[in-house]
């Protein structure tokens, strides 16, 4: 009996080494795999989070703006193999500095003037002599009461014949000007009869339409089709927000959607931040698009 308990004893114990060697076989096995080197050299990247986490929302005044698609498509253009780019600085004539400088950039930005400005002869002489497209920044009326649009303004409630005199004066204080676009208007290119004068007005002297889209409900390029008028039409405003890096993220969004559809067309403003940012980013422009004046973009 007492034999048969020490055999009994001896067994007990063999199975308890043998689960003790299991066990730390297993431990040994989790060690080796929770820390072996990466074949790379790098952990595993974790999984990306949901799309658009973490990205900042653009704010009010761009919220209508297209941004730029992950990987856009180049869509090249005839000559270089780039998308074609064109930007307009508006509001020209008011600030004497800041315009010749603009002017002055070694890029192929178009001038829109303001009809009267002050600063007007010299930066339209300047703006020739560069060699750079002009356009009249043709003040209209805007759909927010109380704004006014300043000398030269059209109305809704103008006639056809009011419209052509007045857009007539404009063009004879903005000489050189081979087309317009839009000062304000988000009242006036959103009302059809009012465009329609306008545009058969320029019909007859020539000159083409590039709509800024300052109201989502403008009619102004729609009927320049259909009224055979060359007409082109904003993108992207670049400047809404005066800060330097502000204005660079809205480039990258306008140079983004060149690549996307072939062309593209930014507005800007004749500002001391907008003229920073520009001296910054024209090697990019320069490199990432062919900049064309925008008579190039109109269909």
């Amino acid at each position: 009996m007492a034999a048969l308990r020490a055999k009994r004893k001896k067994k007990k114990g063999s199975g308890g080494r043998f689960l003790l060697f299991l066990f730390a076989a297993a431990l040994l096995t989790a060690c080796f795999l929770l820390f072996r080197p990466h074949p790379s050299g790098r952990p595993p990247a974790q999984a990306p989070g949901p799309a658009g986490e973490g990205q900042k929302r653009p704010g009010p005044d761009r919220a209508r703006e297209p941004g730029p698609t992950a990987t856009p498509p180049l869509v090249p253009a005839a000559k270089t193999g780039k998308p074609l780019l064109a930007i307009i600085v508006d509001d020209m004539g008011y600030r004497q500095d800041t315009g010749r400088a603009l002017i002055a950039l070694d890029l192929p930005l178009s001038f829109a003037f303001l009809p009267f400005a002050p600063h007007n002869p010299e930066l339209l002489a300047e703006a020739s002599a560069q060699k750079r497209e002009i356009l009249l920044h043709q003040p209209m009326e805007s759909a927010s009461p109380g704004q006014d649009p300043g000398p030269g303004a059209l109305y809704t409630g103008m006639n056809a014949t009011a419209i052509r005199r007045t857009l007539l004066r404009n063009i004879q204080a903005v000489p050189g000007a081979i087309g317009l676009n839009n000062h304000m208007g988000s009242g006036f290119t959103a009302n059809p009869a009012a465009m329609r004068h306008l545009l058969t007005a320029l019909r007859g002297l020539d000159l083409f339409f590039v709509d800024s889209l300052t109201s989502p409900k403008s009619a102004a390029y729609e009927l320049a089709g259909q009224l055979g008028i060359r007409a082109g039409r904003r993108d992207v405003f670049l400047d809404n927000e005066q800060l330097p890096e502000k204005i660079a993220a809205q480039l990258e969004t306008l140079i983004a959607l060149a690549h996307q559809r072939g062309q593209a067309v930014g507005i800007c403003h004749s500002q001391p931040a907008t003229l920073t940012a520009l001296r910054r980013h024209r090697a990019r422009l320069l490199a990432q698009t062919e900049m064309v004046g925008i008579s190039r973009l109109l269909r």
